[in-house]
């Protein structure tokens, strides 16, 4: 157990909330310690680090399942702690392999977002949610300025409101 664990499931109850989310997840950056029943093994060249599930808020609080590790560089979410730069689609969800596309249309989730979390300048982790309604610059750049009014941030949405180099956008 982490020092961290009393605020993520309310990070990610705040992102789930922020982003009309159906379902938020963080993983942090841990060992690679289940590489023999993991799901995920033959996706991870490396296996001495990984991302592994630590909250979910939405749909479901469970922390099992084939997503609760992520190798580094795989798939959407496992490039973000390696580029260290949000990603963010609003369409073609389904083709991308993010989750099935009947879980997709069943629960309504039009955009995925995905954000590094940072500290000390290093990855330590990654916030998603997936949504159900469009993450767009509006959106966050709402909630970047309640964040700059309340000069404390309800969570870390790291990269929102960046310049838009930064942020790495499929639409």
């Amino acid at each position: 157990r982490s020092a961290l664990d009393p605020i993520l499931r309310p990070l990610a109850e705040a992102a789930l909330h922020a982003c009309a989310g159906a379902l938020a997840r963080v993983w942090l950056v841990g060992p690679g310690d289940q590489c023999r029943a993991c799901a995920q093994s033959p996706h991870c060249p490396n296996q001495e680090r990984c991302l592994h599930l630590v909250a979910s808020a939405g749909l479901t609080q469970r922390l099992d399942g084939p997503f609760r590790r992520f190798p580094f560089g795989h798939g959407e979410v496992g490039h973000v702690p390696l580029t260290r730069r949000p990603f963010v689609v609003n369409e073609r969800l389904a083709g991308l392999g993010l989750a099935e596309a009947a879980w997709l249309a069943n629960h309504g989730i039009v955009a995925f977002g995905a954000w590094p979390l940072e500290y000390g300048g290093h990855a330590i982790g990654v916030l998603a949610v997936f949504a159900c309604e469009r993450l767009d610059d509006r959106r966050l750049g709402q909630h970047q300025r309640r964040r700059d009014r309340r000069k404390r941030p309800p969570f870390p949405l790291a990269g929102a409101g960046t310049a838009p180099g930064r942020r790495r956008r499929i639409e």
